[in-house]
């Protein structure tokens, strides 16, 4: 086999392993409060929310969202609704949210996503976030 067959048949098996469905792996994160200013003001100011027709059941749901950068610039973002989450009071002790991510969000699947509270050692709460693959009852 030459160089360039061998080349052909690395990116041969390279596309083909691209198209294998992978298992999801869980994801993790942190959430904080927003943020406030010295007089515990809130920086982070919604502006404007609503929906987008597109088509679908529910339309593409929107929120404006005003804040200040670190250097006291005004910075507008736009965001996208990605889910629904309940309490989970009851549940467990720590459970803040659960609920799920909608299916385009990731994977093209829809997810499940939970929010639990969480303190530092110095008594910063916060938030951690977990996204997962959604249980799905056995038939």
């Amino acid at each position: 086999m030459n160089d360039a067959e061998q080349g052909a048949k690395e990116i041969g098996a390279m596309l083909d392993n691209m198209d294998k469905k992978k298992e999801f792996e869980p994801l993790n994160g942190k959430l904080y409060h927003l943020k406030q200013d010295v007089e515990d003001n809130l920086i982070d100011k919604p502006l404007f929310d609503g929906k987008i027709n597109d088509g679908s059941e529910y339309g593409l749901q929107f929120k404006v969202i005003e804040t200040i950068d670190s250097k006291g610039n005004q910075i507008v973002y736009l965001y996208q609704k990605i889910g629904a989450v309940w309490s989970g009071e009851g549940k467990h002790p720590n459970l803040l949210m659960s609920g799920s991510l909608d299916a385009n969000v990731i994977d093209d699947q829809e997810k499940s996503i939970s929010m639990w509270k969480n303190t530092s050692d110095d008594g910063e709460e916060w938030v951690s976030v977990k996204v997962e693959k959604k249980y799905e009852e056995p038939k």
